[in-house]
């Protein structure tokens, strides 16, 4: 059974992410703000050339995948203007990939005492160097477990498209699903120990 310092370790070490979720709607059409069933908090984003109107679940785990934190946006919303909200106080390391990427982030985590296993980026005419390809395989296999969290959200709670319109509800509902899965995480892992 881990010791009070290694389970200490681990929970300060955070992992974030972020999944596109689909709206319960259509789009509302061009100058269409009457219609009661459309939802005016989902916008349009862009992800590998195609187009998605809905939400963005961001989360924010431990290295055992419990959900430490997490939050709806429209969709538009990118990544890193959610990572502060999101990162838990006691984190002393965080694992994200590279949409997080930033000079100044990783300064100002390091400022604070958090390692930034934030994965590097390569810029226009700025290749990433074998030391910087290395440490992105490194710090993947750290952070894949908060994918694993969206996997099994989206296999097992069906949540691929929101439930509700507007983005209380929606929240409500994304704060009910990370319960349910910390529940069943953390049975599995009482299990796995004893």
């Amino acid at each position: 059974m881990p010791t009070a310092s290694a389970n200490s370790l681990i929970a300060s070490i955070t992992l974030i992410d972020a999944s596109l979720i689909k709206s319960k709607t259509k789009p509302l059409k061009k100058n269409d703000s009457s219609d009661t069933k459309k939802d005016k908090d989902a916008t349009w984003t862009v992800k590998n050339g195609k187009p998605h109107f809905g939400y963005k679940a961001h989360i924010a785990t431990d290295k055992n995948g419990l959900i430490k934190k997490n939050r709806i946006t429209p969709a538009h919303i990118h990544d890193s203007c959610v990572f502060d909200n999101i990162l838990p106080p006691d984190t002393k390391a965080v694992f994200s990939d590279k949409g997080y990427a930033s000079h100044k982030r990783k300064r100002q985590l390091r400022k604070q005492g958090i390692y930034p296993g934030i994965l590097d980026k390569a810029y226009k005419n700025t290749p990433l160097s074998s030391k910087q390809i290395r440490n992105n395989k490194r710090k993947s296999r750290i952070r894949r477990t908060v994918e694993h969290v969206f996997a099994h959200i989206k296999t097992w709670y069906g949540y691929v498209k929101v439930k509700y319109i507007g983005m209380e509800a929606n929240q409500n509902h994304f704060n009910l699903l990370a319960i349910a899965y910390n529940l069943k995480r953390a049975v599995k892992m009482v299990s796995a120990t004893g």
